[in-house]
Protein backbone atom coordinates (compact mmCIF):
# COMPACT_ATOMS: atom_id res chain seq x y z
CA UNK A 1 0.00 0.00 0.00
CA UNK A 2 2.92 2.29 0.58
CA UNK A 3 4.05 2.08 -2.91
CA UNK A 4 0.50 3.12 -4.26
CA UNK A 5 0.66 5.96 -2.01
CA UNK A 6 3.89 7.01 -3.05
CA UNK A 7 3.06 6.78 -6.73
CA UNK A 8 -0.04 8.88 -5.99
CA UNK A 9 2.02 11.60 -4.68
CA UNK A 10 4.91 11.87 -7.23
CA UNK A 11 1.95 11.75 -10.25
CA UNK A 12 0.12 14.77 -8.19
CA UNK A 13 3.50 16.27 -7.89
CA UNK A 14 4.45 16.13 -11.57
CA UNK A 15 0.90 16.93 -12.75
CA UNK A 16 0.95 20.86 -10.24
CA UNK A 17 4.07 21.39 -11.87
CA UNK A 18 3.10 20.35 -15.28
CA UNK A 19 -0.48 21.79 -15.35
CA UNK A 20 0.39 24.51 -12.88
CA UNK A 21 -2.27 23.45 -10.27
CA UNK A 22 -1.83 23.59 -6.83
CA UNK A 23 -3.27 21.00 -4.83
CA UNK A 24 -3.05 22.88 -1.55
CA UNK A 25 0.14 21.09 -0.67
CA UNK A 26 2.14 21.37 -2.97
CA UNK A 27 4.62 24.54 -3.31
CA UNK A 28 2.76 27.55 -4.27
CA UNK A 29 3.40 28.51 -8.17
CA UNK A 30 4.95 31.90 -8.64
CA UNK A 31 2.15 34.04 -10.20
CA UNK A 32 3.29 36.63 -13.08
CA UNK A 33 3.26 40.01 -11.78
CA UNK A 34 1.38 42.32 -14.50
CA UNK A 35 2.65 45.89 -14.49
CA UNK A 36 0.03 48.69 -14.24
CA UNK A 37 -2.30 49.31 -17.11
CA UNK A 38 -1.24 52.97 -18.49
CA UNK A 39 -4.09 53.09 -21.02
CA UNK A 40 -6.72 55.84 -20.35
CA UNK A 41 -4.00 57.84 -17.50
CA UNK A 42 -3.16 61.46 -17.89
CA UNK A 43 -0.25 62.70 -15.20
CA UNK A 44 0.55 66.38 -14.81
CA UNK A 45 4.47 66.44 -14.92
CA UNK A 46 7.17 68.85 -14.01
CA UNK A 47 10.29 68.64 -16.40
CA UNK A 48 13.71 69.99 -15.24
CA UNK A 49 16.68 71.10 -16.97
CA UNK A 50 19.62 73.03 -16.85
CA UNK A 51 20.16 75.89 -19.66
CA UNK A 52 23.31 76.24 -21.78
CA UNK A 53 24.61 78.68 -18.63
CA UNK A 54 23.63 75.88 -16.27
CA UNK A 55 20.65 77.42 -14.31
CA UNK A 56 18.28 74.75 -13.55
CA UNK A 57 14.53 75.24 -15.10
CA UNK A 58 11.39 73.86 -14.91
CA UNK A 59 8.77 73.55 -17.38
CA UNK A 60 5.00 72.11 -16.70
CA UNK A 61 3.55 69.38 -19.14
CA UNK A 62 1.49 67.01 -19.56
CA UNK A 63 1.67 62.79 -20.53
CA UNK A 64 -1.66 61.08 -21.76
CA UNK A 65 -1.34 57.47 -22.09
CA UNK A 66 -4.15 56.16 -24.77
CA UNK A 67 -5.03 53.41 -27.54
CA UNK A 68 -1.08 52.14 -26.19
CA UNK A 69 0.33 54.97 -27.15
CA UNK A 70 1.91 57.98 -25.27
CA UNK A 71 2.38 61.32 -25.84
CA UNK A 72 3.51 64.80 -24.07
CA UNK A 73 1.26 68.23 -24.56
CA UNK A 74 4.57 69.79 -25.01
CA UNK A 75 5.84 67.66 -27.94
CA UNK A 76 2.90 67.10 -29.94
CA UNK A 77 3.14 71.12 -29.89
CA UNK A 78 6.70 70.95 -31.44
CA UNK A 79 5.48 68.45 -34.16
CA UNK A 80 5.79 65.18 -32.18
CA UNK A 81 3.13 62.18 -32.60
CA UNK A 82 2.08 59.69 -30.06
CA UNK A 83 4.40 56.57 -30.33
CA UNK A 84 4.05 52.93 -28.72
CA UNK A 85 5.35 52.22 -25.55
CA UNK A 86 6.53 49.78 -23.34
CA UNK A 87 5.96 48.66 -20.28
CA UNK A 88 7.43 46.52 -16.73
CA UNK A 89 6.10 45.58 -14.09
CA UNK A 90 10.02 46.11 -11.53
CA UNK A 91 7.91 44.78 -8.36
CA UNK A 92 4.62 44.84 -6.54
CA UNK A 93 4.51 48.65 -6.41
CA UNK A 94 6.90 50.39 -9.28
CA UNK A 95 5.85 49.50 -13.78
CA UNK A 96 8.16 50.87 -15.62
CA UNK A 97 7.60 52.26 -19.45
CA UNK A 98 9.82 53.48 -22.09
CA UNK A 99 9.28 54.95 -25.23
CA UNK A 100 11.30 56.68 -28.50
CA UNK A 101 9.92 59.18 -30.59
CA UNK A 102 11.56 60.88 -33.63
CA UNK A 103 10.50 64.48 -35.01
CA UNK A 104 12.31 65.21 -38.35
CA UNK A 105 15.98 64.39 -37.43
CA UNK A 106 15.56 64.86 -33.13
CA UNK A 107 15.24 61.80 -31.47
CA UNK A 108 13.40 61.82 -28.02
CA UNK A 109 13.95 58.59 -25.10
CA UNK A 110 11.15 58.77 -22.65
CA UNK A 111 12.14 56.25 -19.61
CA UNK A 112 9.83 56.75 -16.42
CA UNK A 113 8.66 54.56 -13.19
CA UNK A 114 4.82 54.74 -11.88
CA UNK A 115 4.24 53.82 -8.49
CA UNK A 116 0.97 52.49 -6.82
CA UNK A 117 0.62 55.78 -4.70
CA UNK A 118 0.08 57.44 -8.49
CA UNK A 119 3.00 59.32 -9.09
CA UNK A 120 5.70 58.95 -11.58
CA UNK A 121 9.40 60.08 -12.22
CA UNK A 122 11.87 59.78 -14.98
CA UNK A 123 14.18 61.03 -17.35
CA UNK A 124 13.61 62.51 -21.39
CA UNK A 125 16.89 62.71 -23.43
CA UNK A 126 16.58 64.85 -26.64
CA UNK A 127 19.32 64.35 -29.19
CA UNK A 128 19.27 67.07 -31.72
CA UNK A 129 20.30 66.78 -35.87
CA UNK A 130 23.74 67.77 -34.93
CA UNK A 131 24.16 64.86 -32.15
CA UNK A 132 23.58 66.90 -28.72
CA UNK A 133 21.58 65.68 -26.26
CA UNK A 134 19.55 67.46 -23.66
CA UNK A 135 18.64 65.87 -20.44
CA UNK A 136 15.29 66.46 -18.52
CA UNK A 137 14.08 65.16 -15.64
CA UNK A 138 10.25 64.75 -14.55
CA UNK A 139 7.99 63.84 -11.59
CA UNK A 140 4.48 64.37 -11.68
CA UNK A 141 0.96 62.78 -10.81
CA UNK A 142 -1.85 61.00 -11.72
CA UNK A 143 -4.58 63.90 -12.73
CA UNK A 144 -7.44 61.59 -14.65
CA UNK A 145 -7.93 57.22 -15.40
CA UNK A 146 -7.49 54.54 -13.16
CA UNK A 147 -4.09 53.33 -12.14
CA UNK A 148 -4.55 49.09 -12.03
CA UNK A 149 -2.68 46.08 -12.78
CA UNK A 150 -3.14 44.93 -16.57
CA UNK A 151 -6.57 42.28 -16.11
CA UNK A 152 -8.36 43.92 -13.61
CA UNK A 153 -11.35 45.66 -13.94
CA UNK A 154 -11.90 48.81 -13.79
CA UNK A 155 -13.77 49.32 -9.95
CA UNK A 156 -17.34 50.18 -10.46
CA UNK A 157 -20.08 51.63 -7.98
CA UNK A 158 -20.27 48.81 -5.09
CA UNK A 159 -23.80 46.95 -5.23
CA UNK A 160 -26.42 47.68 -2.60
CA UNK A 161 -26.29 45.97 0.24
CA UNK A 162 -28.46 44.73 2.43
CA UNK A 163 -28.38 47.39 5.33
CA UNK A 164 -28.07 50.30 2.34
CA UNK A 165 -30.88 48.27 0.38
CA UNK A 166 -33.29 48.93 3.30
CA UNK A 167 -32.64 52.86 3.39
CA UNK A 168 -35.47 54.78 2.05
CA UNK A 169 -34.70 57.11 -0.75
CA UNK A 170 -33.95 60.32 -0.33
CA UNK A 171 -37.70 60.90 -2.30
CA UNK A 172 -39.94 58.89 0.06
CA UNK A 173 -37.85 61.41 2.82
CA UNK A 174 -39.07 64.45 1.67
CA UNK A 175 -42.12 63.18 1.03
CA UNK A 176 -42.48 62.13 4.19
CA UNK A 177 -41.18 65.75 5.62
CA UNK A 178 -44.00 67.78 7.09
Amino acid sequence: MKGVSLKIVIVSLITASVTGLNPGWAQPQDKKLEPFELDGTTWDIELTYFDAKNREKTENDTLKFADHKIISRGYKKKGYEPTNYSVKAVDESVTTFETMQIYNKETSFWKGGISEDKTLQGSLHVRDSEGNTNEYYFKGKLVSGTLRRKGEKTPESAPATSETAALPSAELIQEAAP
